[in-house]
């Protein structure tokens, strides 16, 4: 994930079941959640070297807000969001 605006760029993350489900996050967002979860993961005694493996669960929980944020794609660009 490199040469991303800190403004635009947008990560649309898929859990592919009936019926598919879409969380559409800014990607400042989703690396700032990334690093949380890796720094609690290493906390409780996870090797920092270890991928962390993230429970779909606490990616909906997280990310409800996101949940179908289709229109957060043209909204950035006005500050709505």
């Amino acid at each position: 994930m490199q040469n991303l605006s800190e403004e635009a760029d947008f990560t649309v993350l898929v859990r592919l079941a009936e019926p598919n489900d879409y969380w559409i996050v800014p990607t400042r967002e989703l690396m700032s959640m990334g690093r949380a979860l890796h720094d609690e993961f290493t906390q409780r005694g996870g090797s920092p070297a270890s991928p962390v493996m993230i429970r779909v669960s606490l990616v909906v929980e997280r990310l409800a807000g996101y949940h179908d944020a289709w229109d957060a794609l043209w909204e950035q660009g006005r500050g709505d969001r």
